[in-house]
């Protein structure tokens, strides 16, 4: 779209997205401590994902990083997934995480668990010991707690990322057994039964975990974006199963490879619950079975974004043509500010030409910029406009029409879709005084680094900070997506 103001036409499309795909896909079949049980499976299901995103999601192959068996130790992948997917990514990306493997359960460390116990998974060089009859880890070096991956998430806010987990990471990360296959809960060689009477004991009952004692919800409302995928429900084994080219996988990752493979386009709602039938299916044929407390496995879909996620396919995007529309939408958006804001369109559709009118509603008096984020890492500022003469954009509690000077928006060469948004401040922002910016030139003047630092240090920071501060809670923003079409 070209927008023209008092004669000035400058572009805002093209056909790339700016962004750039980020994938770690961890993968262990065996351990360093060679008395623990093999998982077998898990690096077939780690290759498997490796050509899911390749084939279906439109990840190129040097944009995923694999890590199997002894190269997938505690300090590389909690360095991999520092420097890949979190340094390596920026707002509007997309970033996807996958671990298969043992997983446990420990006391928990921080106090941050009501019922007292931390999800681990644990990589390839874990030590575990025996200790009084249970499996104990020994070496909190050699394991990843919950709480890290909960650090991880607040540094990719904004970003569009998927963490799939086939163990369990809010229960007993556990794989168990169907068809006398090995188990991928963390236990002993020397054991005879599947489970340790350890810290990470299923319940003989059959009960599963008191979710009521399980506060999960640390980051609900605070990040923007984010899907976790696990395998089973808390204190559910989670299987595996013989494929029918006879391989043994994770009956949750086979199944899920299978309906990304029909229908890439899902919606997140809907692929979850044709996961669980599949799940169900499975289990009616006998292909796999229940685990140790005669519970079958309930995968689970857990959503953290203030922006609606669960109505669209995985990473947000219905299509190539609209992934930079999601990714613009995924980043400029502040999970911390309790500022309200608006923006309205008169259509969302224009012909070439067409003047376009629209409208900004706010809570408070603020600043007020008007953006347009383009493909092609391209973004513009048409509010505050010098050529258009309308300067002045502090605006007052209430709605705002545009244009409001005697000057049109008008719709131009090339076709296509643009993201508007209405960027409102408390504080004057270094936006405005040119038109043309790239999308990290915008990022930097919102400063959303400076609030995914700011998400981190309230929810992780030292002291416990419960306040954020006042530069993180400044700004918000309100977008729509508009199209412009030939005559």
């Amino acid at each position: 779209m070209r927008i023209l103001l008092f004669g000035l036409m400058f572009l805002a499309g093209a056909l790339t997205a700016p962004g750039a795909d980020r994938a770690l896909i961890v993968g262990v079949d065996i351990y360093a401590d060679q008395t623990i049980s093999t998982t077998d499976g898990s690096v077939a299901d780690a290759r498997a994902m490796e050509r899911l995103l390749i084939d279906k999601l439109g990840f190129s192959p040097d944009s995923i990083k694999l890590l199997l068996n002894e190269e997938a130790t505690a300090r590389a992948i909690m360095e991999t997934f520092r420097t890949w997917l979190v340094e390596g990514s920026r707002p509007g990306d997309r970033v996807f995480f996958y671990y298969a493997g043992h997983g446990f359960q420990a006391p928990d460390d921080n106090g941050d668990e009501d019922d007292g116990m931390d999800e681990l998974v644990t990589p390839f060089d874990v030590k575990v010991t025996k200790l009084n009859g249970k499996t104990v880890l020994s070496d909190e070096r050699t394991f990843i707690r919950d709480d890290r991956f909960n650090d991880f998430i607040v540094q990719l806010s904004g970003r569009r990322v998927v963490l799939m987990f086939d163990s369990c990471n809010s229960g007993t990360i556990s794989r168990g057994g169907g068809n006398e296959l090995p188990s991928r809960y963390l236990s002993m060689k020397q054991t005879r039964g599947m489970v340790d009477e350890g810290y990470s004991e299923v319940p003989k009952d059959g009960q599963p975990r008191d979710r009521s004692l399980v506060r999960e919800d640390s980051l609900t409302g605070k990040v923007n974006g984010v899907v976790v995928l696990t395998a089973a429900s808390p204190y559910q084994e989670a299987v595996s199963m013989m494929t029918p080219d006879k391989g043994v996988r994770g009956a949750f990752t086979y199944v899920f490879e299978q309906l990304i493979r029909r229908n890439s386009q899902e919606k997140l709602a809907d692929l979850e619950r044709d996961v669980k039938f599949e799940i169900k299916s499975l289990a009616g044929k006998g292909l796999i079975k229940p685990g140790g407390n005669r519970q079958l496995q309930e995968p689970q879909f857990d959503y953290m974004s203030k922006t609606a996620i669960s109505d669209k396919p995985l990473f947000g995007s219905d299509s190539a043509n609209d992934d930079f529309a999601v990714a613009a939408a995924s980043a400029l958006f502040n999970p911390l500010s309790p500022i309200t804001v608006r923006l309205d369109v008169s259509r969302t559709r224009f012909r070439i030409g067409q003047s376009i009118d629209y409208s900004v509603t706010v809570g408070e008096d603020l600043y007020l910029y008007v953006l347009v984020f383009s493909a092609g890492n391209k973004a513009f500022c048409i509010f505050p406009t010098v050529n258009g003469g309308d300067t002045d954009n502090f605006v007052r509690k209430g709605s705002i029409a545009f244009p409001r000077g005697r000057y049109e928006t008008i719709a131009g060469e090339p076709v296509g879709k643009d993201v508007w948004v209405a960027l409102v401040s408390r504080k004057k922002l270094n936006i405005g005084e040119k038109q043309d910016y790239t999308w990290d030139e915008m990022f930097n003047r919102i400063g959303l680094d400076a609030l995914r630092n700011a998400t981190f240090d309230m929810l992780r920071g030292p002291g416990g900070q419960k306040t954020p501060p006042a530069a993180a809670v400044d700004w918000q923003a309100s977008s729509v997506v508009v199209e412009t079409v030939a005559n």
